[in-house]
């Protein structure tokens, strides 16, 4: 054989076959890479949409929202560039990817800022709902996973802690 390697395998395969499943996983894993790009590209372009219509309603508003966004997005784009590099793409070819997408985000705070001054209610409702949608998604998932109730009463108190939190901020965003 060309690589030096003995004939088959443990699992009783031959060579051309685990070739075929490794380029068969190499497809899928590539793909997957497309599919996560591509909804980055519009996961950020929402959170665009959230920062620009937040600058357009309150200064205030805009800068936390922007933080918000900022620490929302760190474990999305490191797992991004994970799944990437262990896809083998060059540390360029990486950043050029993230940057598009985050291009997504400027393109969205645009799009926000020109339709925050037309529809400003609809749209801090809309752009609140939507984060009202994704965090009860994820979190009633997660709720799943729970083994015993201990455990769920911890959970579940973390929950209204962070709520209670939401709400001491949004007294002092009413203050101000």
């Amino acid at each position: 054989m060309k690589d030096g390697k003995k004939g088959g395998n443990k699992k009783g395969k031959n060579k051309d076959e685990i070739s075929q499943a490794d380029r068969d996983k190499e497809i899928r894993f590539q793909t997957h890479a497309v599919i996560s790009m591509v909804g980055d590209f519009i996961h950020n372009f929402t959170d665009g949409l959230s920062i620009g219509v937040a600058y357009m309603a309150n200064y205030k508003m805009g800068v936390i929202t922007t933080f918000a966004m900022f620490f929302h997005e760190i474990p999305h784009e490191v797992g991004d560039f994970a799944l990437l590099y262990s896809l083998n793409y060059s540390l360029c070819g990486i950043l050029s990817l993230q940057l598009v997408t985050a291009l997504g985000a400027l393109a969205g705070t645009v799009m926000g800022s020109y339709i925050g001054t037309l529809y400003m209610n609809q749209c801090l409702a809309f752009t609140s709902g939507g984060f009202l949608y994704f965090a009860i998604n994820g979190l009633m998932g997660e709720l799943k996973e729970v083994q015993g109730l201990f455990r769920l009463t911890i959970c579940l108190f973390n929950l209204f802690l962070g709520l209670y939190f939401m709400y001491v901020f949004a007294l002092f965003e009413l203050k101000s």
